[in-house]
C-alpha cells in the first residue's frame, strides 16, 4: 500500500493510504453528483490514524479544504498513463 504525504502550509504533515476499493467508491460517489462528501468521506477513509485529528481540524467548517486535498492525493494515487488516438 502506497503511503502519500501531503504537506500543507509550513508544516502541516497529512499520511493518506489509499486503496483501490476506497478509489472506486469514491468514483462512484462522485458520479451520483456527491462532490463535496465523497472528497470528505475518501479522505476520512484513507487518512493514516495519525494524521487523522489533525485532518479533522483543517477541513472543519471548511469543505473546500477536502476538495484541494483530495486532488492531490488523486494526482499521487492514479496512474499517469499517456494515452494518444491513433488516426
Amino acid at each position: 500500500m502506497k503511503t502519500i504525504v501531503l504537506t500543507i502550509g509550513d508544516d502541516l504533515e497529512l499520511h493518506f493510504a489509499p486503496t483501490e476499493a476506497e478509489y472506486s467508491d469514491y468514483m462512484s460517489e462522485v458520479a451520483k453528483g456527491e462532490i463535496v462528501n465523497s472528497a470528505h468521506n475518501f479522505l476520512m477513509n484513507t487518512v493514516t490514524d495519525e494524521s487523522k485529528d489533525a485532518f479533522r481540524d483543517l477541513t472543519k467548517g471548511n469543505p473546500g479544504a477536502a476538495l484541494q486535498i483530495v486532488g492531490e492525493v488523486l494526482k499521487e494515487y492514479t496512474p499517469k498513463l499517456q494515452i494518444k488516438v491513433k488516426k
